[in-house]
């Protein structure tokens, strides 16, 4: 992360006024170009009835 232009941040996810995950966010300046998307996988989010 030292050599990327980016910052990692972690952001506290509630659902229903419930804590409920925290993840890491990576974020960086937006440029024209291709972009690698990952296809997130956030153990679950089925049980709650999301996609």
């Amino acid at each position: 992360m030292e050599q990327a232009d980016t910052i990692r941040v972690e952001v506290a996810v509630q659902y229903r006024t419930r804590s409920w995950q925290t993840i890491e966010v990576d974020l960086g300046p937006a440029k024209a170009g291709p972009v690698d998307l990952v296809d997130p996988h956030v153990q679950g989010l089925a049980e709650l009835g999301i996609r």
